[in-house]
């Protein structure tokens, strides 16, 4: 996996959430619980259910109902609670605040672009409320990363060419191979294993690969 250099420097840099600027607590897969219990009443596991989670727009109650699932309320309260306390146990890795000051200072626009299911947004307002970003949320714009409609809506939201976009996140197929074919530079962010080929180890990198374009 080679990053193909970065020539100029970006107008905008476009973010993943968890993983990448967003450390994640504890998982209590309260998804996987409304799943469970409508396979345990009759309904059958679809491959489009995780897409449907993460596309469909407003409650826990609208998300079971275009899934097709009549839940109990008592079930309702119960996932919308480990939402609740996962999001609560979730804090900003360590070098996220001061990388984006750089990025602010270098005269680069921010973007977030994430795969979520609509209550885990609320992350973005406890944790990063002081600073602006477009976003592009697969709950909101109705297309998941590596699909290329949730790029599309990146590129609608700022006056930035595709080539003038640097793409950073953790999953690779969404958040490196996607982007690069829909014409943003990309790197991959690796935090478990030392840096290779077109992946960075920490945020810290990017202010540097950032200011060698500029000399």
């Amino acid at each position: 996996m080679n990053t193909p250099p970065l020539t100029i420097k970006p107008k905008l840099m476009v973010f993943d959430l968890f993983g990448t600027l967003i450390c994640p607590g504890i998982y209590r897969h309260p998804f996987r619980k409304l799943l469970i219990w409508a396979r345990n009443n009759g309904r059958r596991p679809t491959s489009s259910d995780a897409r449907t989670i993460m596309t469909t727009p407003g409650s826990i109650d609208d998300i079971a109902s275009a899934l097709g699932i009549t839940v109990p309320q008592s079930l309702i309260e119960e996932i919308s609670n480990d939402i609740v306390k996962e999001v609560e146990c979730t804090s900003l890795y360590n070098d996220v605040e001061s990388t984006l000051e750089n990025i602010k200072a270098l005269g680069i626009d921010l973007a977030l672009c994430s795969n979520l299911a609509t209550p885990y947004s609320a992350v973005i307002d406890r944790h990063l409320a002081n600073f602006s970003f477009d976003l592009s949320l697969s709950c909101e714009v109705g297309a998941v990363k590596p699909e290329f409609k949730i790029y599309d809506h990146v590129i609608s939201l700022t006056s930035a060419s595709r080539d003038e976009v640097l793409f950073v996140g953790d999953t690779v197929d969404a958040d490196y191979t996607g982007p690069i074919e829909f014409g943003f530079s990309a790197l991959h962010l690796n935090r478990t294993s030392p840096t290779a080929g077109g992946s960075i180890k920490n945020l810290t990198e990017i202010s540097y690969l950032i200011n060698k374009t500029c000399e």
